[in-house]
């Protein structure tokens, strides 16, 4: 009597998760992150194609295993060396906008150092300008480590540097 009760139980709880499961699936709201100045970003789902606009966060996404990814850099971007490979925007004061609109990226890694007026002319084109907070010491950089860890789905991967890193 008990394992017929136990057959019926999982019956029911299989039933009852096949008819759920897409009610879930269609309640998804996406990936939401907060950036250094918290401005909160939403994506469907991580980002495939990155601008970084500093040479910093251009060894942090490269750290993070994202190079397949990253589809421009700044002009002084030359470290890891394949990020001298990839389609330059700039630099920091005169950023290309144009360009990186060319490039169709889903996320832009920027500073807060970097000119204003380029970061709100990317916004007023709807792309996704994730801002860190130009680090001052060293945890300013684990926190930037972090956060583009967490914007690109390698937040695990994030934490596992960050922890060698102390």
């Amino acid at each position: 009597m008990v394992k017929k009760r136990w057959v019926v139980f999982l019956a029911v709880a299989v039933i009852l998760l096949l008819a759920v499961a897409p009610l879930m699936a269609g309640q998804s709201k996406g990936i939401t992150v907060k950036d250094s100045k918290g401005n909160v970003f939403t994506f469907k789902s991580y980002p495939k194609r990155i601008v970084s606009l500093a040479p910093s966060n251009t060894e942090i996404l490269f750290a993070l295993g994202l190079d397949k990814y990253i589809v421009g850099v700044t002009n002084f971007c030359d470290y890891p060396a394949a990020a001298k490979k990839k389609a330059k925007v700039g630099d920091a004061f005169n950023v290309n906008v144009e360009k990186i609109v060319s490039l169709k990226p889903d996320l832009v890694v920027a500073q807060d150092s970097i000119s204003p007026d380029a970061i709100k002319k990317l916004q007023n084109l709807k792309i996704k300008v994730f801002v860190l907070k130009e680090p001052k010491n060293f945890n300013d950089i684990l926190n930037n480590i972090k956060l583009v860890g967490r914007a690109t789905g390698k937040y695990s991967k994030a934490v596992s540097i960050t922890n060698n890193m102390q």
